[in-house]
């Protein structure tokens, strides 16, 4: 399963360890080193207001957390109710 973040990026879904708003990440300070040691994909074209940890990267969004959960479980949902 993949998930569409912005811009014709499709992350799968096993690669994402977390998402967060962009905003309450940065509340803590030592978070700023963590963001530092990842490879950045910044995809905003608008205000950041999302960042996606995978395994390898750190994507920046303009979508919002909300809307991104959204996606996952509208697809998850067509994939509960396929009957073979």
């Amino acid at each position: 399963m993949y998930l569409y973040i912005e811009n014709k990026y499709f992350i799968e879904m096993k690669e994402i360890i977390l998402i967060i708003d962009y905003k309450d990440f940065f509340k803590n300070k030592e978070n700023l080193k963590i963001f530092e040691k990842y490879k950045k994909i910044d995809l905003s074209e608008k205000e950041k207001r999302t960042i996606i940890f995978t395994k390898k990267y750190i994507y920046i969004s303009s979508y919002t957390n909300r809307a991104l959960n959204m996606r996952m479980n509208e697809y998850q949902r067509q994939i509960d109710s396929i009957i073979f």
